[in-house]
């Protein structure tokens, strides 16, 4: 799926400039259930579409912000969609990074 996302040029679809993808989720109570998700491009956050990774952190930092929005609506490949709840996953970000032995929750160069 991937080969031909980059072959066929889809990743440049509406605008897109790189394709991302939702590799692993790591486990937590907040994302229960999701545990085998994986291997999935990301299309949408909360219904725009996600341009590339660094836009993503950008609508993720809107999200968290704005306090009209209480859920995060993941929308994948196939009509996957997961769903977490904004607040709580703000809260248990540094638990989650902790657990597992991760410095930071990104490192990203916006251009």
């Amino acid at each position: 799926r991937l080969i031909e996302q980059h072959y066929y040029g889809r990743r440049t679809d509406n605008g897109r400039s790189e394709i991302v993808l939702l590799a692993y989720v790591l486990n937590s109570k907040i994302n229960a259930g999701y545990d085998e998700t994986r291997s999935y491009i990301l299309h949408q956050l909360n219904g725009e579409m996600v341009m590339n990774l660094a836009h993503l952190a950008e609508l993720l930092d809107k999200a968290e912000c704005d306090d009209g929005v209480s859920f995060l609506r993941f929308e994948l490949d196939y009509d996957e969609v997961v769903i977490l709840d904004k607040r709580e996953a703000v809260e248990s970000l540094p638990s989650i990074l902790k657990t597992h032995c991760i410095p930071q929750a990104r490192n990203i160069e916006r251009s």
